[in-house]
């Protein structure tokens, strides 16, 4: 038979041991849990920490990425702005480049400057165009300075295109040049030199130039007026120069020695170099007288003789206003042009006498002219006519 008591006792037992073992496992799984809790958060903490320390590193490596940009930038910038050192935008470009926080930024500063320089090098490209086609007559032009500022001014290439298509620079050159041309031949001189063909020439001869002249002819002719040309005087004998020259003759200056053309020029003025004049003349006169068959001889001898000394103070004289001036001019007027008409009609050459010529000549010749000796020299009048009528 069963005792009652002890199968009580070993249930209670059994109870008491089951529910010591639940108490049990519960403290192993709250102890477990908590081991559980505790190694994932030091997991998650570890975790975190490599996180932020790869974001530390990424934020360092963007940081450096993001300077050396900005290094390769501003040198970029140096680069484009060799030509322009002093360019305020420079310094605004560099300035923004220092500010930017990410690479596009950088990017878009770089692209702006790349613009920038494409259109300031196109202005310098088509000013420098301009004035050079324009050369000297560009200070003379206002729709050519006008048109610059406002290339200077313009905001794009295609503005700037707009302006140079609206400037038509041939016609305006060409109005700019024959108005200058003008202005020069309004001084109303019988002949102009022109430096580019170094020859002298009539005014009516450079209008019917300046018609059929293309724009670069234009360009290339350079005109001075006679009385801008240097003053030089030369003292030659009549062989030297064998035509008495008047004011306002074309001559050619020679060297006699090899024929070569030292210069042309236009004579100021021509003089002759006397100091006396002297002449004397005798006559013989013979007659014969017949009374009462006797013959009778008589003859006769008559001298003449004229001296006018010291010409030049003849001239002093009638200055002061001891000899009346209009005698003077009566007695002397056109005494070289008189001289040698009549020399050249009788063909008796005085070679005594020598010419003071004052002349006009271009700049650049009269150092050539002064390097020859005076001997050597041979002039020709040139008569009008041809090329320069």
């Amino acid at each position: 038979m069963v005792d009652a008591s002890k199968i009580k006792s070993l249930k209670q037992k059994s109870k008491k041991t089951i529910g010591e073992t639940m108490k049990f496992k519960r403290a192993m799984l709250i102890v477990l849990i908590a081991i559980l809790t505790v190694a994932s958060g030091f997991l998650l903490y570890n975790i975190y920490k490599d996180m932020q320390l790869q974001k530390i590193k990424e934020y360092e490596l963007q940081k450096k990425l993001l300077e050396d940009k900005k290094a390769n930038a501003k040198n970029t910038i140096n680069e484009l702005f060799k030509d322009y050192p002093n360019d305020k935008e420079k310094l605004l470009y560099i300035s923004k480049i220092n500010s930017a926080t990410s690479s596009e930024e950088i990017d878009k500063i770089l692209d702006s400057a790349h613009e920038y320089i494409k259109l300031k090098t196109y202005k310098e490209e088509v000013i420098n165009s301009i004035k050079n086609t324009y050369g000297d007559y560009y200070i003379q032009s206002l729709n050519a300075q006008n048109a610059v500022l406002k290339i200077e001014s313009a905001e794009s290439i295609d503005e700037i295109n707009s302006i140079i298509n609206s400037l038509d620079i041939e016609s305006d050159l060409r109005n700019t040049i024959v108005k200058n041309i003008e202005r020069t031949l309004s001084s109303g001189d019988k002949y102009y030199y022109l430096k580019s063909e170094k020859k002298f020439v009539t005014r009516d001869y450079i209008l019917r130039y300046i018609k059929t002249a293309n724009i670069n002819e234009l360009k290339d002719l350079k005109i001075e007026r006679v009385a801008e040309l240097s003053a030089v005087s030369v003292v030659l004998s009549p062989e030297q120069m064998p035509e008495f020259p008047k004011s306002g003759n074309i001559i050619n200056i020679y060297n006699k020695n090899n024929g070569t053309l030292i210069t042309s020029a236009i004579v100021d003025s021509a003089y002759l170099i006397i100091k006396d004049v002297k002449y004397s003349e005798s006559k013989n006169v013979e007659s014969s007288v017949s009374r009462y068959g006797n013959e009778i001889d008589k003859s006769a001898t008559s001298n003449i003789d004229y001296s006018l000394n010291n010409l030049p103070g003849v001239l002093h004289a009638t200055v002061i206003g001891r000899l009346d001036y209009n005698d003077i001019v009566n007695m002397f007027g056109d005494y070289g042009f008189r001289l040698y008409k009549l020399e050249k009609e009788t063909q008796i050459l005085d070679n005594s006498i020598k010419y003071l010529v004052v002349i006009r000549a271009p700049e650049d010749s009269v150092e050539n002219l002064a390097k020859e000796k005076t001997e050597n020299l041979f002039i020709s009048v040139v008569k009008y006519g041809g090329n320069y009528e």
